[in-house]
């Protein structure tokens, strides 16, 4: 009993520390006290190091449960004949990872375990996804032969109504539905990564049904 005490006491202290880390972040963002630090990111080896971690951070939460997460490439992947085929990028390696996360802990929080979490990757010029994208989107787009890589994480959850897909990356915003409101939350994990997105020089959108699920969208300049 006494150790099950300290368990759920360990868990809500790390979820006050949590919840403290955002509120810091946030700040400095909004005070414009955040220095990107750029050097060459291997994408694909970032999305494989934060996969780890998740996996780690929901383990005692899901169980004997197994969440279940694919990644799906459009492009040649990296092997041992080709160690080229990989997406290298100038980012800031901390910043991304915690977008990345903060992104994957979303899809979490709003699907069922027992579903899948995708995480697409596809590679374009600019001017490619200016006409792939949607409307309201491509109009930020700069028609260029830049490349730029989307990272798609998709969930099949409760989703997200049309009207509330711009005001979910507002600060404190918390769509009002019954579901969502039974998840734990501040409604700043959107936002922060909106501002880490745009320090990058890229975009951010979410497509959604509800009861189908949700995608997050992410455009990034690439090398």
């Amino acid at each position: 009993e006494r150790r099950e005490f300290l368990q759920e006491i360990g868990k809500g202290s790390n979820h006050i520390a949590s919840v403290l880390d955002s509120f810091l972040i946030l700040a400095r963002f909004e005070t414009g006290d955040v220095h990107v630090h750029l050097e060459p990111v291997d994408l694909l080896q970032l999305i494989q190091q934060v996969l780890l971690n998740f996996s780690e951070s929901i383990g005692d939460e899901v169980g004997t449960v197994q969440r279940s997460i694919h990644i799906l490439t459009e492009f040649d992947t990296p092997t041992v004949e080709d160690p080229q085929g990989s997406i290298v990028m100038m980012a800031d390696r901390g910043l991304l990872q915690v977008a990345l996360m903060q992104l994957l802990d979303n899809a979490h929080k709003y699907s069922p375990v027992t579903t899948p979490i995708d995480i697409g990757l596809g590679l374009n010029t600019a001017a490619q996804w200016g006409a792939l994208v949607p409307e309201q989107v491509s109009a930020h787009i700069e028609s260029s032969q830049q490349m730029m890589v989307e990272i798609r994480i998709q969930d099949y959850g409760i989703g997200i109504p049309a009207h509330y897909h711009e005001a979910i990356f507002q600060r404190f915003y918390r769509v009002d539905m019954n579901l969502t409101r039974a998840v734990a939350g501040l409604g700043l994990g959107l936002t922060i990564c909106q501002y880490i997105v745009t320090l990058h020089r890229g975009i951010i959108w979410v497509e959604s049904i509800p009861d189908v699920g949700s995608t997050i969208h992410v455009l990034l300049p690439v090398q």
